[in-house]
């Protein structure tokens, strides 16, 4: 089967009809379903990338594929936190406030780290 590099499952119907002699017979027919790969972030940045020691704001972006909505989240909690955008056109920004640059980190939608400051 191909590979599907798509972000839904693809189903492939298949039938089988013999001839003989006698006849011919067909078989009921049978699908084999080749499954959507999963989500997947290319590329994550935040400008700016340096914030003072007050903190202050940051745009978080991502290059992401086969995914419909992204969320930010923030290791410590940083207030407005988690976020949930749209990203199926293939990229995602948000608007992150720091408390102080030292903890502020974005997290993927499973909770792994992506990028910290500081």
């Amino acid at each position: 089967m191909p590979a599907n590099s798509s972000a839904s499952q693809k189903t492939y119907t298949f039938g089988l009809t013999v001839t003989g002699p006698g006849g011919k017979a067909t078989a009921k027919p049978v699908a084999v379903v080749v499954r959507e790969e999963p989500p997947s972030v290319a590329k994550v940045s935040m400008a700016p990338a340096d914030l003072p020691s007050a903190g202050g704001s940051t745009v978080l972006s991502a290059t992401v594929t086969r995914s419909t909505k992204c969320t930010v989240s923030a290791t410590p909690a940083v207030a407005g936190l988690p976020v949930t955008t749209a990203c199926a056109a293939g990229t995602m920004a948000a608007q992150v406030s720091c408390p102080y640059a030292a903890y502020c980190v974005a997290a993927d939608w499973e909770g792994n780290s992506l990028l910290g400051t500081g």
